[in-house]
């Protein structure tokens, strides 16, 4: 099942939700961070310029949170 677009409050809760901290807000991007156990830190950006994020750039998201695309789809409703 393809992905949707989705609101940018709704992924930021979705991350906040599951340990991702809010490091940086500039302009209409914000960016995250979540460290692993392993130490190994991820981050990711989520942009407010438009009422949506694009499916192709939730679909970024998914591939650099490591969060599975069906915890995303349910989790953003």
């Amino acid at each position: 099942m393809k992905l949707n677009n989705i609101r940018p409050e709704k992924a930021a809760k979705f991350l906040e939700k599951r340990g991702w901290e809010l490091v940086n807000r500039e302009g209409t991007h914000e960016t995250y961070f979540f460290t692993e156990k392993d130490g190994t830190i991820r981050d990711v950006q989520v942009i407010y310029n438009y009422k949506t994020i694009h499916w192709k750039n939730v679909k970024e998201m998914v591939k650099r949170t490591g969060i599975p695309e069906e915890e995303w789809r349910k989790g953003c409703k």
